[in-house]
């Protein structure tokens, strides 16, 4: 990554790092002879030490060209690193919003089918509402009608045994209606009933609350 700060300094590095002695001078005649003699003299002293010093301030300069290209690499990395981090991260990301979607497109649609089984319960639970509705309604009507058939089925049932008594009672006085002919064929002709009043006096006879024939005696011939 370029650091522009760090380029110039470098840069001014580059220009700065050769020394270069500056021989001594003057514009007077005497005092310059004077400096060019100690230039020649200090010459042998002064120049390995300024060799030394370039040498250094190259090796300076080139470890610090050298720690720099580190620098960017280690900065290329990092940054390429967090480029596929990001990268990564975001595909992460992208993954987890399509699962999300999915997700919510599947608890729609299980939200949806809820709903239309809540509907098709709730309509099956008005159905057998009605169902049963319409079943009680119909059990109250047998059980009117079964009340109704009881009611006639008795009623029929007093009938009958009124019939069946009646028909006792009906052979009761055939069979005493017989005896009294027999009887009346027997007798003189003044005491004589004719049928009519025969049949009327049975009629009265077996037809009084106790039945019995010793109740009531058959009317007296009178000549």
């Amino acid at each position: 990554m370029p650091d522009p700060t760090r380029d110039e300094l470098l840069r001014r590095l580059d220009e700065l790092w050769r020394i270069t002695p500056q021989p001594l001078s003057s514009g007077l005649p005497l005092v310059g002879q004077l400096k060019e003699q100690t230039n020649a003299l200090t010459r042998w002293y002064v120049q390995p030490i300024v060799a030394q010093q370039n040498q250094f301030n190259a090796a300076v300069v080139q470890a610090m060209h050298s720690l720099a290209a580190s620098i960017d690499q280690r900065s290329d990395a990092l940054a390429q690193q967090h480029q596929l981090q990001s990268e990564a991260e975001m595909r992460r990301f992208e993954r987890n919003e399509l699962l999300l979607e999915h997700a919510q497109l599947a608890i729609q649609q299980d939200r949806e089918t809820l709903q239309q089984i809540y509907i098709q319960l709730a309509d099956n639970l008005a159905e057998h509402q009605k169902l049963i509705l319409a079943t009680q309604e119909f059990a109250d009507y047998l059980r009117q009608r079964i009340e109704a058939d009881e009611q006639r089925i008795e009623r029929n049932r007093v009938l009958l045994e009124y019939m069946v008594q009646h028909i006792y009672d009906l052979d009761e006085m055939g069979t005493a209606l017989t005896a009294q002919l027999s009887t009346l064929s027997l007798l003189p002709p003044p005491c004589r009933l004719s049928p009519l009043r025969l049949a009327h006096e049975c009629h009265n006879h077996y037809s009084s609350p106790q039945r019995s024939r010793l109740s009531r005696p058959l009317p007296e011939c009178r000549p």
